[in-house]
């Protein structure tokens, strides 16, 4: 499925939603489709934050309505955080205005998928943004890669002129001795 993890790395997904028929229902369709996904749940905002803070997922799938503080909240406050930002998360809810789609969005949603939910659909749209998610994490690997490397050679670089320099300069000290000698 994806190029840029290992063959015996799991994608760590988080299903957020407070209820558990619907919690049991997404497991059960993404391990139909994968058997490379670690599954979490969750049943609100409280918890959710509990499990990220010990380990980052790949994806997270949010219910917005949740009880206490509502999804798009938390949503929100994922996406304020440095580091949850580019977690992606995907909305799965009823609420199919297009009202509530834009505001998905606006509180920084990566996709919004309605339920009933459809299984291939859903596991398409998982599979496409683990993809994303992946390849940017790789790109990151790389332009860090890119900077040391870029560091190294400016160090190198600093080096070599300090050798030419000082080649130079007992170039013209020899020079002088010749002289005065």
């Amino acid at each position: 499925m994806n190029n840029f993890k290992h063959k015996s790395e799991l994608f760590n997904i988080l299903i957020v939603d407070k209820d558990d028929e619907s919690r049991k229902l997404f497991k059960k369709i993404l391990n139909s489709a994968h058997s490379d996904y670690h599954i979490s749940e969750a049943v609100d905002s409280e918890e959710t934050l509990d499990i990220i803070s010990k380990k980052i997922p790949d994806l997270i799938i949010l219910d917005v309505m949740m009880p206490g503080n509502e999804g798009f909240d938390l949503c929100l406050r994922l996406k304020a955080d440095r580091r949850y930002q580019n977690i992606p998360v995907l909305i799965i809810t009823a609420l199919d205005k297009l009202e509530d789609k834009i505001r998905g969005f606006k509180v920084g949603a990566s996709d919004y998928i309605l339920k009933p939910i459809n299984e291939l659909e859903t596991n398409a749209r998982v599979e496409a943004h683990l993809r994303i998610k992946r390849f940017q994490d790789h790109q990151k690997e790389l332009n860090s890669e890119l900077r040391r490397t870029h560091s190294a050679l400016i160090q190198a670089s600093k080096l070599s002129a300090v050798g030419t320099l000082s080649a130079g300069v007992a170039h013209e000290f020899n020079n002088l001795l010749q002289i005065i000698g």
